[in-house]
């Protein structure tokens, strides 16, 4: 089963909050790779084209996240930040099994996310309108 789902909303409070609702749940969360960072570590980082969008300047962000239950075998997490938008994917190695209950989990907590951002959405469009 391939776990996959974009939400439109930028990456950071989407992330804040799966976290947040992964580690409600028994789940600890590592970053093991950012775009940003590893851009900002190249000497002429601003000349290096965007993947996304080909150009110089890179707004997106690029995240591996490794989750797992204490103790448990962990499973990775991409986030991808782009456009106002999130795509979050968990990853699994070819021939790998990822753990049952990561998937179940990561799935609840991707639509508990996406719901809570499309009525964040709306309420931001309903203020915009009344001001």
């Amino acid at each position: 089963m391939r776990v996959q789902m974009t939400v439109a909303a930028p990456w950071q409070p989407i992330l804040r909050q799966l976290v947040r609702r992964l580690a409600e749940r028994g789940f600890v969360a590592r970053t093991t790779f950012d775009l940003q960072r590893a851009r900002c570590s190249l000497r002429n980082n601003e000349e290096v084209p965007c993947p996304h969008h080909g150009s110089g300047r890179c707004t997106c962000q690029y995240l591996v996240i490794q989750i797992s239950r204490r103790g448990g075998s962990p499973s990775a997490v991409v986030v991808h930040g782009y456009d106002n938008s999130t795509k979050v994917a968990l990853l699994s190695a070819v021939g790998d099994k990822v753990d049952g209950a990561i998937t179940t989990e990561l799935c609840e907590a991707l639509e508990h996310v996406r719901k809570r951002a499309r009525s964040l959405a709306r309420a931001g469009a309903k203020s915009r309108r009344t001001s």
